[in-house]
């Protein structure tokens, strides 16, 4: 397979998995396309709940409150920009994100994705049982498939 049909094929199955379960195709999707994007990421695994223990911003935009639980369903990385974005559920399956910048600086409160690489997982994220087993089920079926499309597999859309 040529690169161009071969990047062809990689975006047309990202699309189509990240449809089907409901993933933001601009996180995981983009790691199906051998582009900057993750599932898991420094202490943060893909498709796991977490409880916020305490309220942080990205110094770029968005941010978590205390007590929030949140599903982790991706990262990506600017690498132009020394940028991270994180991408979160809610437990009503709504699209959160969480975005850092490496060029902005941090504070109290707020973190620059020097710090987020350091500390957001540990310092900001609990890991909780899952309210949500199909939820879940569907994420790892989702994973086993970018892995599949990772290591060559060809998937029927």
């Amino acid at each position: 397979m040529k690169d161009q049909e071969k990047r062809a094929y990689l975006k047309k199955i990202a699309s189509f998995l990240c449809a089907r379960y409901g993933v933001d195709v601009n996180g995981p999707g983009l790691r199906l396309q051998g582009m900057n994007g993750a599932l898991d990421y420094c202490g943060l695994t893909f498709g796991q709940v977490y409880r916020v223990r305490q309220s942080v911003d990205g110094n770029w935009s968005g941010g978590v409150g205390a007590g929030e639980q949140l599903r982790y369903v991706g990262a990506y990385f600017f690498p132009y920009e020394n940028g991270l974005r994180l991408f979160f559920e809610d437990m009503d399956r709504g699209k959160r994100q969480v975005e850092f910048s490496g060029m902005a600086g941090h504070s109290e409160g707020v973190l620059d994705t020097q710090m987020a690489h350091e500390v957001f997982a540990a310092d900001y994220m609990e890991p909780m049982s899952d309210p949500d087993i199909a939820r879940m089920k569907e994420l790892q079926r989702f994973a086993h498939r970018v892995d599949l499309v990772r290591r060559g597999y060809r998937l029927n859309s």
